[in-house]
């Protein structure tokens, strides 16, 4: 199918989804216009990182979503919720990845502790079962009693049983991370006076019964809501990452440890696949290792799955692992986000492509913008083509000295950036 071709079809597609979502909201078919909704995130958005997708159906779906939270707040209880002092927040994940967002999100809340913060929550997973308690509580220094999941089989059973969890603990708040459409329709679902909006990433609509929206992803820009209405940005603050031991026979001293800890969609795509196996042909010190959600595994293509130096992972607690690849290989044509931070502020050497993609979106205008009158080794990290980034990989294999120079040098810039005050976060969790 030709380029042309691809974005006629996805034009037409977000039409289709438009028109659909539209519909069953007219008729109060909330639960499939939920469906809707996640489709146009999985296939449109999700799939190129593409935000013009995003700013789309923000600007389509804009006047609906107010008259919905409009016809919400009629129906709204005028009993008042009980809220007791000391009562916890509910941070509340669509399912357990323990990636970048939950990750990040989870190192801040620890940030905060140890620097004499009171910061009381408790976890909550709206689908899935528990098979990822001791993840989930370890990534959190949680007890397992302040772990909870719903299992739920519709988003509408899942804001039930969350209502029944924030009216048992008395919740001060409810925080949703990162997913927008899932924060939008359980806060329709859900009465509670103070819920919030945190991501990462993407920019989210002004709607929905929502109290606060709020965002951690570094960036020299102001984020801005529909009609230019401020979204706050919170700050990134711990960015220590330590050097404590893993299992080592991934990170055999004999080889060099290359990869990324990504979602699967984006260490998936076609072209980055053939030149990951390109430099495994090339150079047999190079084991390749990749990392990320159970869910979705199958999509890595088989040639690097059945590779014998290929190693997946599977889900790891990034902070502990993440300081010992030897090269971080950012993948194309969309590159990482928090997971490339982790491994920068690590001191680990990083190598990037320079795309169409990832200039627009993403990390990589930051990290640029973090290397400009720097050292100039730093320079050496962003590469225009895959033949250079090909001849960098090889001068970090060869050259011992040159990845200790690179990473050390990233790891000091990223040491020496000063985030905002932590009064944002304190304010944002507490109040």
């Amino acid at each position: 199918m030709s380029q042309p071709l691809k974005d006629h079809a996805r034009k037409t597609l977000h039409k289709d989804l438009l028109y659909q979502w539209m519909s069953l909201v007219n008729k109060g078919h909330f639960e499939k216009a939920v469906a809707i909704d996640q489709i146009h995130y999985n296939e449109l958005v999700k799939k190129s990182e593409d935000v013009n997708y995003w700013d789309r159906w923000q600007r389509d779906t804009v006047a609906s979503r107010k008259d919905l939270t409009r016809r919400f707040e009629e129906i709204r209880p005028t009993t008042p919720f009980h809220i007791k002092r000391g009562s916890p927040t509910l941070i509340v994940h669509h399912n357990f990845s323990g990636l970048a967002h939950e990750t990040q999100l989870a190192r801040n809340i620890d940030w905060l502790r140890s620097h004499g913060e009171e910061i009381n929550i408790e976890i909550v997973y709206l689908f899935g079962g528990n098979e990822n308690n001791a993840s989930a509580c370890s990534l959190y220094s949680l007890s397992p009693n302040c772990v909870h999941y719903l299992q739920a089989n519709s988003y509408q059973e899942a804001a039930t049983k969350l209502a029944q969890v924030a009216s048992s603990t008395m919740a001060n708040g409810i925080i949703y991370p990162t997913i927008f459409f899932m924060a939008f329709w359980m806060s329709l679902f859900v009465s509670h006076p103070n819920q919030k909006f945190l991501q990462m990433k993407y920019y989210p609509l002004h709607s929905g019964r929502i109290k606060r929206w709020a965002g951690g992803y570094r960036s020299s820009d102001d984020y801005y809501l529909i009609n230019g209405c401020k979204f706050e940005q919170l700050p990134i603050l711990d960015l220590e990452v330590s050097n404590s031991d893993f299992i080592t026979n991934y990170f055999q001293t004999n080889s060099i440890s290359i990869g990324s800890i990504s979602r699967p969609e984006k260490i998936s795509n076609p072209d980055y696949n053939r030149f990951v196996l390109q430099i495994l042909k090339a150079n047999n010190k190079i084991r390749y290792l990749y990392a990320g959600r159970f869910e979705s595994a199958e999509i890595i293509p088989e040639a690097i799955r059945e590779h014998p130096r290929s190693v997946a992972l599977g889900w790891v607690n990034p902070v502990t692992v993440i300081s010992k690849f030897s090269i971080y290989l950012e993948p194309f044509p969309w590159g990482g986000g928090e997971m490339t931070l982790l491994a920068l502020s690590a001191g680990v050497p990083y190598l990037t492509l320079e795309t169409e993609e990832s200039k627009r979106f993403g990390i990589y205008g930051f990290l640029r913008f973090l290397a400009d009158g720097q050292d100039p080794v730093l320079q050496t990290s962003f590469c225009r083509s895959k033949n250079q980034l090909r001849d960098r990989i090889e001068q970090l294999v060869d050259d011992p000295e040159f990845r200790s120079t690179l990473g050390g040098s990233w790891r000091r810039v990223i040491k020496s950036y000063k985030p905002p005050s932590l009064h944002k976060w304190r304010s944002f969790l507490n109040e």
